[in-house]
């Protein structure tokens, strides 16, 4: 299966920021001090971060399913292992331990639990699985969360549903949270690339749906960010910085902020601020 994605770029007057996803919160907690590309950079990275938990699902549920649910067995990479058991109820549990596993600049530690359906054919059938971590970090940042994916087919593009509760991105000492996150309605699609076993490394996913929560954990700093309908976020296998493309609206602090990813996993995100800081 390949399906091909055209991205359409629009001309739209911004100031350009130098904004990577470094998760350094370089801003002050004060409402005032917070900078509005801050905000955008640690949006960005809570983007990134659920992303790469949702590529890691999708693609364990995936491996298990090509194995034919082979409990007891364990497949096991540099850096990754992944096993299938069964509980007592006949469910499916598999178990993602990363030990410094690498995708590009992205580094993933800690164990992530994959509870599946009891029938073995709902892979790209409607399933759904819930999705668990356990002393998780990426780039030596600890994250937490609860999510479900589940699955509905949208023509010949796999499709997935994703929520997020209880989540949270910490700052590298484990001592602050950096950014608070819920998300409901969510969507990736696959919208270019084959069957996630046969080479991962083909596939384009594109993300809509709203972020809600709290900046470095202070209620005055309650945001919400919406991915524009018209421009889904597109991230690549490859690309661990950030989005490729999409739009995406932030509030704030009193503020509103629009932004635009660039189209390489390098590029600057262009941000106009729409209130005064």
């Amino acid at each position: 299966m390949k399906n091909r994605f055209r991205i359409v770029l629009f001309s739209v007057a911004v100031v350009i920021s130098a904004v990577m996803p470094c998760g350094c919160g370089s801003g002050s907690d004060d409402d005032e001090g917070y900078e509005t590309r801050v905000m955008v950079t640690d949006v960005t990275q809570a983007y990134l971060y659920y992303w790469l938990i949702f590529r890691e699902a999708e693609n364990a549920w995936a491996l298990v399913h090509e194995a034919g649910y082979a409990a007891g067995e364990t497949t096991r990479e540099n850096g990754r292992s992944i096993s299938y058991q069964l509980t007592e109820g006949g469910k499916g549990i598999v178990s993602v331990v990363f030990d410094g596993w690498r995708q590009h600049t992205a580094i993933l530690s800690g164990t992530m639990t994959v509870d599946l359906p009891v029938d073995k054919d709902s892979y790209r059938q409607n399933g759904r699985v819930s999705i668990s971590l356990s002393k998780f970090s990426i780039n030596g940042q600890q994250v937490t969360g609860f999510a479900t994916i589940t699955f509905s087919a949208a023509g010949e593009i796999d499709q997935y549903a994703y929520s997020l509760t209880e989540a949270a991105i910490y700052d590298s000492d484990d001592e602050q949270i950096l950014i608070t996150c819920s998300m409901s309605g969510g969507r990736f699609q696959r919208i270019d690339g084959s069957a996630t076993t046969a080479s991962p490394e083909d596939d384009l996913w594109a993300f809509n749906g709203n972020m809600t929560g709290m900046l470095h954990n202070q209620s005055s700093l309650k945001y919400t960010n919406t991915v524009d309908n018209s421009h889904w976020l597109v991230y690549e296998w490859g690309c661990d910085r950030k989005a490729m493309n999409g739009y995406c609206r932030l509030t704030a602090a009193g503020r509103t902020a629009d932004y635009r990813y660039g189209d390489a996993c390098d590029s600057a995100i262009e941000v106009k601020t729409l209130t005064r800081q």
